[in-house]
Parts: structure tokens; sequence; C-alpha cells
């Protein structure tokens, strides 16, 4: 899911967004083949906002990755604490072929009356408070970054298809699963047209 700078009813510090300045979060993604069946996607968060550091020295904050699979069903949030980078593993089980990330930095806990030195007073004036920050709500986040890589099946090079598709001289399509191979048998002019 790709994140909008304009949906958030609080200053979000974002590349796209001019809520916070003199300030910045932004975040390196790396993947590394690991095995012919995983990778490891690397993340280096790099921030520039000291308010927004010392609630993550507090443990008021943390940083956070949300790794979605283009192709399948899978989603996962993966959250760092006391260190700025982390390493995932994906194997092609849980994923194929995209991925989309979000990184971002997220309350850990509700935040009553949050203020930063950095918000924008063109906007805010000065000595805007949030109200409150709810627990997991978004205080900063990079661009969506889309990762696309491919799983090979060198682990077993020489398997072949359980399934195998055969001619007949019947008029109607059959299915054989009975034996260690899925057969399924097509009428030949159907076979013939449709190679």
């Amino acid at each position: 899911m790709k994140l909008r700078a304009d949906m958030f009813p609080y200053p979000v510090l974002n590349d796209d967004m001019d809520d916070y300045i003199n300030s910045s979060f932004e975040t390196e993604i790396s993947t590394k083949k690991k095995t012919v069946s995983s990778i490891e996607l690397r993340v280096k968060f790099n921030l520039n906002n000291s308010g927004l550091a010392q609630l993550i020295s507090e443990n008021k904050a943390k940083f956070t990755v949300h790794v979605e699979g283009v192709a399948s069903s899978f989603r996962k949030f993966y959250s760092v604490n006391n260190s700025d980078d982390i390493s995932i593993e994906l194997t092609a089980n849980e994923i194929s072929e995209r991925l989309e990330v979000n990184t971002m930095i997220v309350a850990n806990e509700d935040i009553n009356n949050y203020t930063n030195n950095n918000f924008n007073e063109d906007y805010y004036g000065n000595g805007f408070v949030v109200k409150k920050i709810n627990r997991g709500d978004i205080l900063a986040f990079d661009s969506m970054a889309n990762i696309s890589f491919s799983f090979e099946n060198k682990e077993k090079p020489n398997a072949r298809s359980m399934i195998r598709v055969a001619s007949t001289s019947e008029n109607w399509m059959s299915v054989d699963y009975q034996g260690s191979v899925i057969v399924i048998n097509l009428p030949a002019p159907i076979l013939v047209f449709g190679t």
C-alpha cells in the first residue's frame, strides 16, 4: 500500500511534505540473495530530527518496515528496537517476484501533547501541540520501494512437472489422477489447435 502525504491530520515527516523544517527521514533498502529460494532484505534508517530521535530512544516510537508481496497474500510488519537497521529473510514460499516496502516511524505508545521543535511554523504557528498521537500512528515515512527479484529451482533442477497433457481419440476431456502424475487427456483436435 502506497502511503500518501496528505492522509494525516497531524504533522508527519516525509520528503513530499514540509510539515517539518530542517529534518529528514530516509531509508536505504537493499536485497541480497541468501539461497536459491530466499533473499535477505536489508533496511538502514537515516533520521535527522532530534525530537523523533528522542521518542525512539525513550521507546515511545520505533522504526518499522511493512513488506507486502504484490503477487501473493504476504503482508508482514517488522519493527526495530535499539537499532537503526534491520535484516529480514524472506523465502520463495512467502513471496514471489515483487515486493512493496514501506518504511516508517510509528508511535510505540499513546503520546499526549506531542510537539516538535521542527514543526513548520508557517503551517502550524509557534508552539503547535498535537493533543494525542495514538499507538501505531505514523510519525514519519519514506517513499515506498518497489523491489523485483526472481527465485530459481536449482535445489531440484531435474524436477519434472507432476502434470502431463496427452491426446485422446475420445471427444471429451478426461483427467487421470490415479498415478504419480496427473494426466489431462484432451481430444486430438483441441490439442492440435492449442499448439
